[in-house]
C-alpha cells in the first residue's frame, strides 16, 4: 500500500500520508524510531513523517521534530492504519457490500457517542457479508471499521445523511433479522425493515 492517504489536521489543514514500502529504522536524538510513512501538504511539499517511537506510540512529526495535531477521529484512524496487526489487505470502503458498510457505520456511531473503549468492548464491528471480515476477531474488526468508515461526521460529509441512514439501518435490520427480533420503531428503521421484507 503506497498510495497517499488524506488526513485532516485539527485546524482544517489537509495532509497526504504515503506509507513507506520499507520500514527503515533510524536513530533520532538517541532514540530508535520506525519511520512508517512520509507526509506532504496539498501542494506536495514535505511536511514530515509518521514515526513509531521506541515506547510504541505513533507520532506524526513535522520536519523540525514537533508533533502535528490531528483531529481525534483522524488520530484514531492513523493508529489503526499503522497497527502492527495491519488490516490494510482487507476490503476498502468501495469494495464493501452495503451490509458491511452499515456494520462499520454502526461501530463508528457507537465510538462517537459512547467512546472508543466502550464501543470496542460492547459494540464491536460485526460484519455481515464478506467472509474475511466476518471471521475477524472483534479488535481487528473494529480497527478495520475505523480505517474504512473513519468516523461518523466524516461519513455523513462524504455520503450524506440519507445514504448513511440507509446503510446504518440496513445493517441494523439484518442483525435483528438473524436474531428474529425487532428492536426499534423509528421511521428509518421501519423503512429498512420493510425494504428487507420484514423479520424472518
Amino acid at each position: 500500500m503506497t498510495e497517499p492517504l488524506t488526513f485532516a489536521l485539527d485546524r482544517g489543514r489537509t495532509l497526504l500520508v504515503t506509507p513507506a514500502p520499507v520500514t527503515p529504522v533510524e536513530h533520532l536524538t538517541g532514540t530508535t524510531r520506525e519511520a512508517l510513512a512520509t507526509v506532504a501538504d496539498e501542494h506536495g511539499r514535505n511536511c514530515g513523517r509518521v514515526e513509531r517511537a521506541y515506547w510504541g506510540a505513533l507520532q506524526l512529526t513535522w520536519p523540525n521534530g514537533f508533533d502535528a495535531r490531528l483531529t481525534n477521529g483522524e488520530r484514531e484512524r492513523l493508529n489503526a492504519l499503522f497497527d502492527p496487526r495491519r488490516v490494510s489487505d482487507l476490503p476498502a470502503w468501495d469494495e464493501l457490500h452495503d451490509l458491511d458498510k452499515g456494520a462499520a457505520l454502526l461501530h463508528v456511531w457507537k465510538r462517537r457517542w459512547e467512546g472508543a473503549g466502550y464501543a470496542r468492548e460492547h459494540y464491536p464491528a460485526r460484519y455481515l457479508d464478506d467472509s474475511r471480515l466476518v471471521a475477524l476477531p472483534p479488535e481487528l474488526a473494529c480497527r478495520h471499521a475505523v480505517i474504512v468508515a473513519r468516523y461518523w461526521d466524516f461519513a455523513v460529509d462524504r455520503l450524506g445523511m440519507d445514504e448513511v441512514e440507509r446503510l446504518y439501518y440496513g445493517a441494523l435490520v439484518e442483525e435483528d433479522r438473524r436474531r428474529g427480533v425487532v428492536r426499534q420503531t423509528s421511521p428509518a428503521y421501519s423503512a429498512a425493515l420493510a425494504a428487507a421484507g420484514g423479520v424472518g
